[in-house]
C-alpha cells in the first residue's frame, strides 16, 4: 500500500508506504516524481526497529534512528511496579559499553530491562557505524502502567 498526493500527474508530496500490515514500510518526500529531502526506511530487528535514512537532497547517507522496545517485565506487571531506572555507563567511540551500574532501581525486573535495552541499543549502533562519542553517560528508561 502506498498512500500521497499527485500533482499533474506526479507526486509531489509525503508519500508512505505500507508493508503488509500498517506498519510503514518507507516514508519521504517526493517533488514532481523526484525523491527529495531526507526518506526514512524502516526495518523491524529481533528487539526493535531501525530507521534506515537517507538524504536524496544531498545524496548521502544519514544514520539511522534506532529504537529499541522495552519489555514489561511479567513480574513487575502483575506487582504493579513500576517507576525510572536510571543507568550510568561508559560510552566509548566504537558505541561499546563499559561498566554499567544501576543508579536508581525500581526492581521487579526493570533493572534488568534496562540494562538489555540500553546493551541491544548500543549493539545496533556499533553494527551500523553509528558514531559515538567517549564519555560517560546517564540514561533513564521508565516502566510506567497504563
Amino acid at each position: 500500500k502506498e498512500m500521497g498526493y499527485y500533482k499533474q500527474g506526479k507526486k509531489d508530496s509525503l508519500w508512505t508506504s505500507y508493508s503488509y500490515s500498517t506498519r510503514i514500510n518507507e516514508q519521504g518526500m517526493y517533488k514532481e516524481d523526484i525523491k527529495v529531502g531526507v526518506w526514512k526506511k524502516m526495518k523491524k530487528v529481533g528487539y526493535g526497529y531501525l530507521y534506515e535514512q537517507f538524504d536524496y537532497s544531498n545524496n548521502i547517507a544519514l544514520e539511522p534512528e534506532i529504537l529499541i522496545i522495552t519489555s514489561y517485565p511479567n513480574f513487575a506487571v502483575e506487582n504493579e511496579i513500576q517507576g525510572i531506572v536510571r543507568l550510568t555507563y561508559e560510552l566509548k567511540k566504537d558505541c561499546s559499553i563499559e561498566n554499567i551500574k544501576v543508579v536508581n532501581s525500581v526492581g521487579g525486573g526493570c533493572d534488568e530491562e534496562a540494562i538489555r535495552k540500553t546493551k541491544k541499543l548500543y549493539e545496533l549502533k556499533r553494527a551500523y557505524n553509528c558514531k559515538c562519542e567517549e564519555k560517560t553517560k546517564v540514561d533513564e528508561v521508565e516502566f510506567r502502567l497504563d
